[in-house]
């Protein structure tokens, strides 16, 4: 028996030294041992009838040997795996280098050719060496030719900068190369890139987002198991961060590490804090990040992160009203409204194209309508009318025509706004739309809500009209 588990040991592998991606990983070797060697004896036991041998004899060692080997993986792979012994004794030294003094003296033409020389080819060949699609993009984003040593700061933390110390350098590049999952404090971070950086300058970084960790999930474990991981994994890492009532318990056990995050919710924290978005991109199943430092970070002392949310929009005489809506976006969506623009344009219908923003479940509520239903608090306080112009927020506004941008403010907006009674297909049929219903709604108010009320009643439920 000790013959067989060490013939089996030696044909798996089990104790070759090499790195393993998972504690799954490691074990998996014993486990095709363990079962090797039991098919093994019992072809010898019915083979030679060795009878004798009772079944707590034959398995009961191959379950002991299998736990003390799994407990032995455990032990090795959560704390044994990267721990390197330091170099100190004078043999050891001599072992690796030998020990020369050091010119201490550089010329100023040195000092500032060092200072003053490209980072790139030390970027390539220092940091990316081994990941030459990161270096690539960084390179396509930033030329990073024309962005000299002094100007950057190449990071590798998780840890909140020291302000004062870094403060009064002219920082122009900034990367962290560690995972934005393991930052406890997200904005805080965000906010103090935004102090060290001049103006103008780039904030680096990476992530894992939620679709990386559900690929994740999906190569690591069996199909149907993955899915109750996933779930009770997304609960933990994603919902209990969020709520009031759990998120202290969860942040005091975790310490932050290992967040699930939106790629959304990344972006969205970026321009919250001041910078623009100027490139990003999937590689090797991480999501790295460049964006610029361009504007002061936002005053909105409550940004949008439960399940209800509130959005800032123009109402009559261009009085800040607040809309309330169920939650149907990642969270910090809203201070992306720009950057999809950019991104995507407009689809048919006056809505952004493809808008990433939106959550599979937020789909489903939009065609049910169910994300509207806050919105009657706005009706009944006197926010809205009945049928009216859409509320639109600063943003969407300025795509407007000055002049209906001022016709607008004669208004007060509705929860049914005459898209649902013209549908209009373009902005431009859009504008043309509210146009009329204001023009209309002005000289004879009753007539026009009535006539649109049910115009767009029977568009909604006969003809499946909907906005997005």
């Amino acid at each position: 028996m000790t013959g067989l588990w060490a013939v089996t040991a030696s044909l798996t592998g089990k104790f070759e030294k090499r790195h393993f991606e998972s504690f799954f990983h490691a074990i998996a070797p014993c486990v095709k041992s363990i079962i090797f060697m039991a098919f093994i004896m019992a072809t010898l036991i019915f083979a030679l009838q060795l009878f004798f041998f009772s079944r707590m004899q034959i398995f009961g060692f191959l379950v002991l040997f299998a736990g003390l080997e799994m407990l032995l993986w455990f032990l090795y792979y959560y704390y044994g795996k990267e721990s390197v012994a330091d170099v100190e004794s004078s043999q050891e030294v001599r072992s690796i280098m030998r020990q020369e003094y050091l010119s201490a003296k550089l010329s100023e033409e040195e000092r500032k050719r060092i200072l003053f020389e490209s980072i790139s080819a030390r970027m390539r060949d220092a940091y990316f060496h081994d990941r030459p699609k990161v270096f690539d993009f960084f390179n396509r984003a930033l030329n990073l030719s024309e962005v000299i040593r002094v100007e950057t700061m190449i990071l590798d933390t998780a840890e909140s900068m020291n302000f004062n110390l870094v403060s009064l350098a002219h920082t122009r590049l900034m990367i962290n190369l560690h995972r934005i999952n393991d930052v406890r404090w997200v904005n805080r971070y965000f906010l103090q890139a935004h102090g060290i950086l001049a103006d103008g300058g780039y904030l680096a970084g990476k992530a894992e987002t939620i679709d990386d960790l559900r690929k994740r999930f999906e190569k690591k474990y069996p199909k149907y198991f993955r899915e109750v991981l996933y779930l009770l994994y997304f609960i933990w890492a994603r919902v209990l961060p969020k709520l009031d009532t759990t998120k202290q318990v969860y942040f005091n056990i975790t310490k932050g590490k290992n967040r699930a995050i939106s790629r959304t919710e990344i972006l969205g924290r970026l321009c919250f804090c001041g910078f623009k978005i100027i490139a990003e991109e999937y590689i090797d199943d991480e999501f790295y990040f460049i964006a610029q430092k361009v504007k002061t970070p936002s005053m909105d002392e409550n940004p949008s992160y439960g399940p209800l949310v509130r959005f800032e929009r123009l109402g009559q005489n261009g009085k800040l009203i607040y809309t309330h809506k169920f939650r149907t976006m990642y969270p910090y969506s809203e201070y992306l409204q720009e950057y999809v623009h950019y991104l995507n344009q407009l689809q048919e219908g006056g809505k952004f194209k493809d808008d990433f923003r939106v959550t599979s479940y937020g789909k489903i509520m939009r065609k049910l309508w169910i994300d509207e239903l806050p919105m009657l608090y706005n009706w009944v306080k006197g926010d809205l009318q009945l049928v009216g112009i859409r509320p639109l927020s600063r943003h969407y506004l300025n795509l407007y025509t000055p002049e209906l941008q001022a016709l607008r403010k004669k208004v007060k907006p509705g929860l049914v706004p005459p898209f649902y009674a013209d549908m209009p297909k373009t902005l431009e049929d859009i504008m043309a739309s509210e146009e009329r219903y204001i023009k209309a709604y002005l000289e004879r108010r009753f007539v026009t809500q009535w006539r649109y009320f049910w115009k767009s009643f029977y568009n909604i439920f006969f003809k499946n009209a909907r906005s997005a």
